[in-house]
């Protein structure tokens, strides 16, 4: 849902942080917006890599958070690795308006809500921070 709503409501938000979410369809939204998404490589409910199950224009984990880097103008991809490489961190930056997109893949995770342990991560503080970092600017 965070996908879908960024983009038919890009005036509305300034950042989304879609966890196990996939973008349907190829609409673009009108502003650029900061994205932080987490996805575990385990998910057996909304595969990793690959389309949602439904056929309905689904893209991949990877597609979609990689179609908001295009949308915004970021660079290429920088990846680092956390908690003994369990956790892929791929970060687009330099986006237009300051924009940024970030994707954590965590390996051995399942369905649902990332938490800080040896092969995850504490995704509500991430979240938070990101958000913080990544507020709309003003308009005059």
């Amino acid at each position: 849902m965070s996908f879908s709503f960024a983009v038919t409501h890009s005036n509305q938000v300034a950042a989304i942080a879609p966890v196990a979410g996939l973008l349907i369809g190829s609409k673009r939204p009108v502003l650029p917006i900061s994205v932080i998404s987490f996805h575990s490589m385990a998910d057996d409910i909304v595969p990793y890599g690959q389309k949602g199950s439904s056929g309905r224009g689904m893209l991949t984990t990877q597609e979609s958070v990689k179609f908001f880097a295009r949308h915004n103008s970021c660079d290429g991809s920088i990846r680092s690795d956390i908690n003994q490489a369990k956790v892929h961190i791929d970060t687009w930056r330099n986006g237009k308006s300051s924009t940024e997109v970030q994707l954590y893949s965590v390996e051995n995770g399942n369905q649902g809500w990332p938490r800080e342990s040896y092969h995850s991560v504490a995704a509500t503080q991430i979240i938070g921070q990101f958000f913080k970092a990544h507020p709309r600017p003003l308009s005059n």
